[in-house]
């Protein structure tokens, strides 16, 4: 008998051309990657807080760890995650209001937040700004609870996130930049007119914290490919404009502009990240904005 171990890197490798002679002679080949079948981790030294951790790239990551053939050329988002994440969905709806109760149940499980990411600023024709509001329970889970974009005034933008305080009552995380700084006096000024004290936080987004192997935005990618978010669909299909995010993670590339929803969405998941653990290391801390 003849055993032997490798990690394929891309189709026509030495690797999978000896998995293919092996077939023919009665030979036997598999792929075992670092989660088992039901996304639990194959050996007792991993975890998945390892896994997110891991510095590896995306790319990287999908060979080294899930043991998935990648071309350095491919797209580092595989349309198969995102079909995975989409059949998660398809008991969901969005989830357009919260009651003071339901509030409280979700935040005793994990955290609620929405994620801006403004077109005022960019040169690219058709930008639009676009408000993603995530969940992410205490398990890891990530649940896209709505989202929405367009090309919105400011005053139009405005009235949205006064409109997404008063749906959630959760922080609202915008970009560092000089648009947001004009949004959030609007914001602020209009809020204070109606006795309401929204939550905004500043989010400053550049080329390290974006490309960065472990928190960056490919770290989506990563953990769609886990089977660990929720983009709620019906009869297969992503609901509203999740559909337009699903076409933008197919079309996304590293060295290319980052299509809206994919920041808008990765500025949230940050934003909660960064909170999640600033409240396991507080005592009575509360996610409360009124």
């Amino acid at each position: 008998e003849v055993l032997v171990t490798n990690t394929a890197r891309c189709k026509g490798d030495l690797t999978n051309e000896m998995a293919t002679i092996a077939s023919k002679v009665g030979g036997h080949s598999g792929r075992y990657g670092v989660l088992d079948a039901n996304g639990k981790p194959r050996c007792p030294w991993w975890s998945t807080q390892k896994i997110d951790n891991h510095f590896l790239s995306a790319t990287e990551k999908q060979r080294q760890l899930f043991v998935r053939d990648m071309e350095d050329e491919d797209a580092p988002f595989q349309g198969e995650w995102a079909k995975m994440a989409i059949d998660r969905g398809r008991e969901y709806d969005f989830v357009h209001f919260l009651t003071d109760e339901e509030r409280d149940l979700y935040l005793k499980n994990g955290f609620i937040a929405c994620g801006v990411d403004l077109a005022a600023k960019k040169k690219k024709p058709g930008a639009k700004s676009v408000l993603t509001v995530l969940y992410v329970d205490n398990e890891g889970d990530h649940q896209i609870l709505w989202m929405d974009g367009g090309n919105w005034t400011s005053p139009e933008l405005r009235d949205k996130l006064l409109q997404i305080h008063e749906r959630y009552r959760c922080p609202i995380f915008v970009e560092t930049n000089g648009v947001q700084l004009y949004l959030r006096e609007i914001v602020e000024e209009k809020a204070k007119e109606r006795g309401i004290d929204i939550r905004i936080e500043s989010f400053y987004t550049g080329s390290a914290n974006k490309h960065d192997p472990v928190y960056g935005v490919e770290s989506v990618f990563v953990q769609m490919s886990q089977n660990r978010w929720i983009i709620p669909s019906q009869n297969g299909e992503p609901l509203g404009f999740c559909k337009e995010f699903v076409s933008d993670l197919s079309a996304y590339r590293p060295n290319q502009h980052s299509p809206d929803s994919i920041m808008s969405l990765w500025i949230c998941k940050e934003g909660i990240r960064v909170a999640m653990q600033k409240r396991k290391r507080r005592v009575g801390f509360s996610v409360g904005s009124v």
